[in-house]
């Protein structure tokens, strides 16, 4: 292991510990392993498939984006997430 590893922090995987907190006060918590997917079930939709089979032949793909993602695909997730309507505990 590199010896600055230790020093690398994840946002993703610190967000644990606030859900953690959120479980102990009765709150259920759906956990998910974002790391991979395909071991917990998911099929990849055939759309994201040709997006990125379209979209890795542009040399601007490549180019860095903001650490928390584009704001453009970030509402469009939360979009798409919001359109299921469920709620934990009925909040």
């Amino acid at each position: 292991m590199h010896e600055g590893a230790t020093e690398l922090t994840y946002e993703i995987r610190e967000i644990v510990e606030v859900a953690r907190k959120v479980e102990s006060y009765g709150i259920d918590i759906t956990w998910e392993n974002i790391g991979d997917p395909i071991i917990k079930g998911e099929r990849i939709p055939q759309w994201i498939k040709e997006i990125i089979s379209e979209t890795i032949m542009e040399d601007e793909s490549y180019i860095y984006c903001p650490t928390k993602g584009l704001l453009e695909t970030r509402e469009f997730l939360a979009e798409e997430n919001n359109k299921k309507k469920w709620y934990p505990n009925n909040l």
